[in-house]
């Protein structure tokens, strides 16, 4: 219940600071920022961190505003959370959770001819070109794994 208010605050914050993007049902979501083109590869390498939407409405992975693989959308799911399909593997996370994704982070803005949306004013860094994503249930399986 907690982390529903929380996803209707930073909702509620998000239309004042950034806009909304509309799905079918009109529903205002987060603004998803996306890379331009597919990419054939990313990095190998997995952070570890909570997906959150903060104040101004900007999706992060622990401390970085991710950029999005080409491909990933947002919406509902159907237990009233925020998801994100992410564009290169098709696997949806849910905002809220502790998630494995793929990337680098560093302080430099990307390039906006790289991507297919602006950052929205007010989402800051570091920013993060996001990759293959991994869910709550996979990084706990993970870790059961290695135990």
């Amino acid at each position: 219940m907690l982390q529903k208010l929380t996803t209707i605050a930073a909702l509620a914050a998000l239309t004042v600071c950034t806009g909304t993007a509309e799905t079918d049902a009109g529903e205002g979501l987060p603004v998803l920022v996306t890379a331009k083109e597919p990419q054939e590869a990313f990095l190998g390498n997995l952070g570890r961190g909570q997906l959150m939407v903060d104040a101004p409405g900007c999706l992060h992975h622990g401390d970085a505003f991710v950029v999005w693989p080409h491909g990933s959308e947002i919406s509902w799911a159907d237990n009233g959370q925020l998801q994100v399909t992410e564009g290169a593997t098709g696997k949806s996370v849910l905002v809220g959770d502790e998630i494995g994704m793929s990337g680098v982070a560093n302080d430099a803005l990307p390039d906006p001819e790289r991507l297919a949306l602006a950052i929205p004013a007010g989402c800051n860094g570091p920013y993060k070109w996001g990759g293959s994503v991994m869910s709550a249930a996979e990084l706990q399986a993970m870790d059961e794994r290695r135990r």
